[in-house]
């Protein structure tokens, strides 16, 4: 499918625009930054779908409407209408094929797999589109990789859906004893159990009951006993983890008693030490370099001149950083100045090779297409002069051909009328008679000697009468044959005369034309006798030079008047350069010679100048910077409580000072955090309901008499021995009452057995009842585990296929683009990553495009696109919008080729602000047009001229 034209009535900057006649193959739409093209791209991209209705859309004068003719591989046509966000109403041009949707016409793609695929931005080329969902990145990862990769999208999910549910059911290996067929398989365990034990015999139930009573009295005295171990446990276990932090905590109130004697380590008073110490470091550092950087400039200049030197860069420092940032820009002013001069230099030497080989005798070539006056030329009227010429020139050969044939068909009548004899078929007649007389009268005679000569008379007259009839008849003949001679004799003569009139009315009618034609033959400067068709010929040649030459002359206005401004922005940089002649000498420099032919020396000096300024005021930073770190030490003084002592006194000296009193104070600081952390950690420890309960005391004097209960032990030895001992005979205690809980336990099991007698029949129901519950959950899981294990095969062989078969292609023009560099794109190991690996001509792979350039991404990115765009039908049209920003000439040649290829079968939109792009394009190919886009507006254009207005717009 391909769009034949377009009617855009309202759409962005788009207003009643009229585009017809667009080529089936390669389009290139060239215009300047807010021309129109990336309009015009999402204008393509939604022409099948409808436009969206979002905000960030783009907005319409009053309403989106535009109209669409496109064309099918078959040779049907369509109108496709769309207005405002409405679906497009398709309507039938040619064919008799009715479509319900336009999506038909893209065969039901998509606009997610159109727009991914068919839709070419810089964003589509990224290796990771942040525009696009988790999941839409899975899904435009299958549409790279290929038809039947969507499903293996869901065959992971589904794979997993049914592993989870098999794992519910029972476990990784379907163990009975796990998961779902646990509790039916304890059943059926206790059934069994239940069936044993109810064969035994009934125990005494009452002596056993009678033992239940006295273990549970037994009970309640050893749990009264354990409490009261458990406290004294608890606390010793307290104190026994604590112990070093309460002796800790004695010292530290010690230490801080002593240092609280100096006046200076107040609570008022803050030290910043690692701050102070950062300072110091930064101003020893500043003042080495401040010392190196002025013996370098004294060395380099004299001591009589930095201080000067310096007020005068500081001066003038804004405007050197101005020129010296213009340089860039200067620079490439220059370069294209040259290279265009070059180029317009070697169009010249061409156009007068291209005249001279043209007419030798043209020596002042330009001179002489100057002085042909070809505008006095209509070349319309040169064409239908010509036209009429050759019509009547051929006309008259033919009249004359047909003339010649006339004459000599009238000779050749002449010939057959003279060839035939008079014949009077009225003499012939009357010598019948007579003989028929004379054979009569003879018979007569001669009957009376003999009655046979009568017969003989009778049949001679009959025989001469019959050969005069015969003779009679061809003699008729002749004259008929005569007479119609004679009249085609007429005919002929009327056509020869006839002939001859309009010969001459064609030698009338041609001698204007022939004047006509000598008239342009001397404005042309040709013979009076070339031919019509050198005429023709040499009026396209000499208004081709003479467009040429227009365009060359042109061109050199331009190059003057970047002369001029380039001149001027160096004049500038010379003046600064002439008030710094302490430094740079300008002795080197030509007097006479043109500024712009002194270039490269005066940025060469301006290079030194700037080279200078940085050292200079380098200096200068380390001075400010060593002021600052002076006011930076009095504000640390201030901000810690202290007052300076001589205010005159130098920075590395009060900064000495303050470390050492910063020392101190750390000192101080540090020994009260650390005992109040310690505080903070056992009051932390001791504040549980447990401790509570175990010390026996409130909150608000848990911590003193904590400390008391520390304080009653002599070491750490006695803690621990005391807390053994009470830990031994709680052990003690807890065993007796688990013993005596498991003979309760058990003389509770005991009498619930023996006081039912139906044991029996109660572990047979348990037993068939779990065995056919776990059958059905058994077939359940088997079903799961299946389905898990035939797709995790499926799952396998479509991965397999992807990294064998379907990336071939992609590979191929992956290769080409990077000129053989890259052999073939692989997928990554997880194939639905949005990821891909590339192996390199040596044969290794390169692990993921994050090991890749920006560039070479874009162009893998580019190859899997080209690939996918080839396999889906129909052929749909492919828009790019200046994709290639990133690609060097190289591979951008090899793209462009691609492109090329890509157009043999699809129309390719190539929209674009690059001049060289268009240039590298080979334009072999009549389906390839090329289109100026100006605010808004299509001219339909050529090669060259595309190129000249791109140049012209980044001259601008």
């Amino acid at each position: 499918m391909n769009i034949k034209s377009l009617f855009i009535k309202d759409f962005g900057i788009f207003y009643n625009e009229l585009i017809e006649d667009i080529s089936p193959g390669l389009l290139v739409i060239g215009g300047y930054n807010r021309s129109g093209k990336t309009s015009f791209f999402k204008l393509l991209r939604y022409i099948g779908y409808g436009f969206p209705r979002n905000n960030d859309f783009i907005p319409a004068r009053q309403k989106h409407e535009l109209e669409a003719v496109v064309q099918t591989s078959n040779r049907e046509e369509f109108s496709l209408n769309l207005k405002g966000f409405a679906e497009p109403v398709v309507s039938v041009i040619k064919g008799e094929r009715k479509i319900d949707s336009a999506v038909e016409l893209y065969n039901g793609l998509d606009f997610f797999t159109y727009q991914q695929l068919f839709t070419i931005s810089l964003d589509e080329l990224q290796s990771r589109n942040t525009g696009l969902a988790k999941k839409e990145l899975k899904r435009l990862n299958s549409i790279l990789l290929g038809a039947g990769l969507k499903e293996l999208l869901l065959l992971p999910q589904i794979e997993d859906y049914f592993a989870k549910n098999a794992e519910k059911i029972g476990g990784k290996n379907g163990d009975p004893g796990v998961k779902d067929f646990k509790p039916y398989y304890q059943q059926i365990e206790q059934g069994i159990e239940m069936k044993h034990a109810a064969s035994a015999q009934v125990k005494d139930y009452y002596q056993k009951k009678e033992l239940l009573l006295e273990a549970g009295s037994k009970i309640e005295d050893i749990r009264k006993e354990i409490s009261v171990l458990e406290k004294g446990v608890n606390r010793l276990d307290l104190l026994k983890n604590h112990y070093e932090i309460c002796s800790q905590l004695n010292k530290l109130e010690s230490k801080l008693q002593s240092l609280k004697s100096d006046k200076y380590l107040g609570l008022d008073k803050q030290a910043y030490p690692e701050r102070a110490s950062e300072i110091f470091k930064r101003y020893h550092q500043l003042r080495e370099k401040r010392e190196g950087q002025l013996l370098t400039l004294k060395q380099e200049i004299g001591i009589k001149h930095i201080n000067q030197l310096k007020n005068k860069f500081i001066k003038y420092q804004d405007k050197i950083k101005f020129f010296h940032h213009r340089i860039t820009g200067l620079s490439e002013q220059v370069k294209y100045y040259r290279e265009n001069l070059n180029r317009v230099i070697v169009e010249e030497e061409k156009l007068e090779r291209a005249i001279t080989s043209f007419n030798e005798e043209w020596v002042d070539g330009f001179k002489i297409i100057d002085n042909i006056k070809v505008d006095e030329i209509n070349y319309l009227n040169l064409q239908d002069d010509l036209e009429e010429y050759n019509r009547l020139r051929l006309s008259y050969q033919q009249e004359r051909e047909r003339l010649d044939v006339l004459v000599e068909k009238g000779r050749q009548l002449e010939q057959k009328l003279t060839s035939l004899k008079a014949s009077n078929p009225g003499k012939n007649l009357s010598l019948y008679f007579i003989f028929s007389i004379v054979c009569l009268l003879s018979g007569i005679g001669l009957s009376f000697l003999r009655t046979i000569y009568i017969s003989i008379s009778f049949l001679g007259t009959v025989g001469i009468g019959l050969y005069s009839l015969y003779i009679y008849t061809l003699a008729r003949d002749r004259i008929n044959l005569k007479k119609i001679i004679s009249n085609e004799l007429e005919d002929v003569k009327n056509e020869i005369l006839s002939s001859k009139n309009k010969i001459g009315d064609y030698k009338t009618s041609l001698m204007p034309l022939q004047k006509m034609l000598n008239r342009y033959r001397t404005i042309l400067g040709l013979d009076q006798e070339a031919s019509p068709q050198l005429l023709r010929e040499n009026f396209r040649q000499v208004q081709g030079f003479k467009d040429k030459l227009k365009g060359i002359r042109q061109q050199r206005k331009g190059l003057n008047s970047n002369k001029i401004e380039i001149e001027k922005r160096l004049g500038g940089l010379l003046n600064i350069l002439k008030e710094f002649n302490e430094i740079v000498s300008l002795n080197m420099m030509t007097s006479g010679d043109e500024l712009l032919q002194q270039y490269d020396m005066i940025v060469s000096l301006f290079e030194e100048l700037v080279q200078a300024l940085d050292r200079f005021m380098l200096l200068s930073g380390y001075e400010d910077k060593l002021s600052d770190l002076r006011q930076e030490t009095i504000c640390l003084y201030e901000e810690s409580g202290l007052n300076l002592r001589d205010k005159k006194q130098e920075t590395a000296s009060l900064l000495e000072d303050y470390l050492r009193w910063a020392k101190k104070m750390e000192e101080y600081q540090a020994v009260k955090k650390e005992y109040e952390q310690l505080i903070r950690q056992l009051g932390s420890a001791l504040n549980t309901e447990l401790i509570r309960e175990s010390m026996g005391v409130t909150d608000d004097s848990m911590l003193d008499s904590f400390r008391g209960f520390y304080n009653s032990y002599i070491s750490l030895e006695d803690v621990e021995e005391d807390y053994q001992n009470k830990r031994q005979e709680l052990n003690l205690a807890r065993d007796r009452l688990n013993k005596l809980r498991d003979k309760k336990q058990i003389l509770k099991q005991e009498l619930k057995e023996l006081a039912t007698d139906d044991k029996l029949r109660q572990a047979s129901s348990i037993i068939d009842k779990a065995r056919q519950e776990l059958g059905v959950i058994a077939e359940e899981y088997a079903v799961n585990k299946a389905a898990a294990f035939i797709l995790k095969r499926a799952r396998e062989g479509v991965i397999k296929r992807v990294k064998d078969d379907l990336l071939a292609d992609a590979s191929k023009y992956f290769k080409r683009i990077t000129r053989g560099k890259y052999q073939r794109i692989l997928p990554a190991e997880e194939v639905l990553d949005n990821d891909f690996q590339a192996q390199l001509a040596d044969g290794s792979i390169q692990g993921g495009i994050k090991e890749l350039s920006r560039g070479t991404v874009e162009q893998l990115f580019l190859a899997v696109r080209l690939n996918r765009i080839k396999e889906i039908s129909p052929p749909l049209p492919v828009i790019i919008d200046d994709s290639f920003v990133n690609f060097d000439s190289f591979h951008l040649q090899e793209t462009l080729v691609l492109i090329q290829e890509l157009a043999e079968t699809h129309q390719v939109f190539l929209l674009t602000c690059h001049p060289h792009l268009v240039k590298l394009i080979k334009d072999n190919d009549s389906n390839i047009q090329f289109w100026k886009l100006d605010d808004g507006r299509f001219n339909n254009t050529s090669q060259e001229k595309l190129i000249d207005f791109l140049t012209a717009g980044i001259n601008k």
